[in-house]
């Protein structure tokens, strides 16, 4: 009896021993995959950082150029406004001295003889 117990309990060690040789394979099988995908994954996450950078570089070059247009552009923009208003000041000038000569003649017509009503109706027409 004794060696049919000791039979008994050798198959039931084997057993278990078998089962835990199946789980450890089961165990390994999976830590491969497991590994498998993650190299797969973190290979995956830095192709898209790459990507992402690279679009970040294209656009902060994208800004950076449209920023160099936007300069030049309110430089063209300053020079004309600056051309523009010496432009007008030369006009305004040129009015100014023109009427400073207007005034200058207005004493020569009084010389004339001519009334104070008569030269305000020359001067200011309509009045």
């Amino acid at each position: 009896m004794c060696s049919a117990e000791a039979k008994r309990i050798t198959e039931g060690l084997e057993q278990e021993m078998h089962k835990l040789d199946k789980t450890e394979r089961e165990e390994d099988e999976f830590l491969k995959t497991s590994s498998a995908k993650l190299q797969d994954l973190i290979k995956k996450n830095d192709e898209e950082i790459q990507k992402c950078a690279h679009e970040l570089l294209v656009l902060v070059d994208s800004v950076s150029k449209y920023k160099e247009s936007m300069e030049s552009t309110l430089l063209n923009i300053r020079r004309d406004v600056s051309e523009t208003a010496e432009a007008i000041s030369n006009v305004y000038k040129g009015s100014l001295a023109a009427e400073l000569v207007n005034v200058r003649i207005a004493p020569a017509w009084m010389k004339s003889g001519s009334t104070q009503d008569e030269v305000k109706g020359i001067l200011w027409d309509g009045d």
